[in-house]
């Protein structure tokens, strides 16, 4: 990228992030002065306090943007069968997080990939528009398993779990504090399709007609 016209070097996190704010040019984000603001408030942290970068209004983000049209151009350009063994490569990874064993029954994971990190958006005028997500790793999330099961293999070599519990007195998985909102938490629950899901709802819509049979 350029600042006052002349190329800078930044550090792989910073790139990260200054590229984040390159691929939102063509939304209606760069009008929004709040969003701006965050962004560079959180930036700045990464930056540093002497990085020679100090006003956004300065910065031109057109080569990063261009790097992140060619490679959506490149995705595009992809043949039917390379598309296919993406997916199926994809797919390969993910198996072995995309199911668990309650009470000796095979049920599907619902939501258990973790959010990437990005620019916050929200709706409207929301006043945290443009702050950093920072990246969910491993040390951050409590994993609940059965007494004796084995713990779920960590993806980051060298990293590990923030927590292991044996709670059977919940229905989550896993959860992790939100990057925004630190005071809420993101779950990992059992598939809408599982039968302890299904057996939850079947239990709230007897409570309810006993509540509406009562009133």
């Amino acid at each position: 990228m350029l600042y006052k016209g002349k190329p800078v070097d930044l550090s792989p996190e910073q790139e990260e992030v200054a590229t984040m704010y390159a691929m939102m040019k063509d939304t209606e984000y760069m009008e929004k002065k709040q969003f701006k603001e965050n962004f560079m408030n959180d930036w700045r942290k990464i930056l540093g306090k002497k990085h020679v970068i100090q006003d956004l209004e300065l910065c031109d983000f057109g080569p990063i943007y261009d790097w992140y049209q060619n490679e959506k151009e490149k995705k595009k350009q992809m043949t039917t069968e390379e598309k296919k063994a993406a997916k199926e490569q994809k797919l390969k990874q993910e198996e072995k997080y995309m199911w668990a064993i309650v009470d000796g029954v095979k049920e599907k994971v619902g939501n258990f990939r973790v959010e990437p990190p990005g620019l916050f958006r929200g709706r409207g005028d929301h006043p945290k528009m443009g702050k950093l997500k920072k990246r969910i790793r491993p040390c951050d999330i409590t994993i609940n398993i059965g007494k004796g099961a084995p713990v779920p293999e960590c993806p980051i070599a060298g990293e590990s779990w923030k927590e292991i519990r044996h709670d059977n007195t919940v229905t989550w998985l896993a959860f992790w504090n939100d990057p925004i909102n630190q005071k809420e938490f993101k779950y990992v629950f059992l598939a809408a399709s599982s039968s302890l899901k299904g057996q939850s709802d079947k239990e709230k819509y007897e409570k309810a007609r006993l509540l509406k049979v009562t009133n």
